[in-house]
């Protein structure tokens, strides 16, 4: 983050953002997405995890 031109924060605070984070550990609605994994792997868990039931042609409305 030093490295970053015209960052709005000094990196000096980046520790002090870590120490405050709280765990989502029991909250409803929070995927863990292993960070340390490909860019694409990542995307694809959260669409998976974000992915809405498949629509039949019965249940979708026709707009024209």
């Amino acid at each position: 983050m030093a490295s970053r031109p015209d960052h709005l924060f000094p990196a000096s605070l980046v520790a002090s953002q870590f120490a405050a984070l709280e765990s989502p550990v029991g909250e409803p609605g929070v995927l863990r997405v292993d960070a340390s994994g490909a860019p694409q792997a990542q995307l694809d868990a959260v669409i998976d995890w974000l992915a809405l039931p498949a629509r039949s042609p019965s249940n979708e409305s026709s707009h024209a």
